[in-house]
């Protein structure tokens, strides 16, 4: 298995967990879980987000982080209650973006490594400033989006404090980037890394999330 892929894990394991975000939520609004269909639909997203991994064009990192989030999430729920809800879309989208935010990363890392960002990745389309630029934007954007979620929720959300912790890692990425480490290869482990970490404990919280909702 190619380095690519292992540095993909992480979106498969999110993906994965986000169809049971769904699930959740929909057990949440009175729908019985259809443990089976779920289950299968788990082991499908996490071999799709692994499998989409192993070439990198900007088209597939932007379908990747779609299907990864949102589709993940939106699956879970309507596998289990036939219908959509919009909730599970909002959750659905910071969970995009946030999966988004570690592709990129992974653009900044493989550089750092030498090794080619792909003709038609991210990175080669808007150069080194241009991605950095792309990656305030979107973390900007989940920041914002999680601080809404915590003041103004459209429905209940209990435990939303472990959002707070999600906060705090996507301020240090920012702070990475607002210093220009991204220029030194010897950080883009440590962005890629934190990327991920932000990516997991969101994926983490609003299972907690859900499960509070039971």
């Amino acid at each position: 298995m190619s380095v690519i892929v292992w540095l993909r894990l992480p979106a498969g394991l999110g993906a994965g967990a986000s169809v049971w975000i769904g699930a959740l939520l929909a057990q949440a609004n009175g729908y019985p879980v259809r443990p089976l269909a779920t289950v299968a639909a788990t082991l499908l997203a996490l071999a799709l987000l692994i499998f989409m991994s192993v070439q990198v064009g900007c088209g597939r990192q932007m379908l990747s982080s779609a299907l990864g989030g949102w589709g993940a999430s939106m699956a879970g729920y309507a596998l289990n209650s036939g219908h959509w809800a919009a909730e599970v879309l909002v959750l659905g989208v910071l969970l995009s973006l946030s999966l988004f935010l570690v592709s990129l990363s992974q653009d900044f890392l493989r550089l750092g490594r030498d090794q080619p960002a792909g003709r038609l990745s991210l990175i080669s389309r808007t150069g080194v400033m241009g991605g950095a630029l792309l990656y305030t934007l979107v973390n900007i954007v989940v920041i914002v989006g999680l601080v809404v979620c915590i003041l103004l929720p459209a429905t209940p959300l209990p435990h939303h404090q472990v959002l707070w912790g999600v906060i705090l890692i996507a301020v240090v990425n920012q702070e990475l980037i607002k210093r220009r480490l991204y220029r030194q290869p010897r950080y883009h482990l440590r962005l890629w890394g934190l990327s991920a970490i932000a990516y997991l404990t969101l994926v983490g919280a609003f299972l907690v999330i859900a499960w509070g909702r039971q």
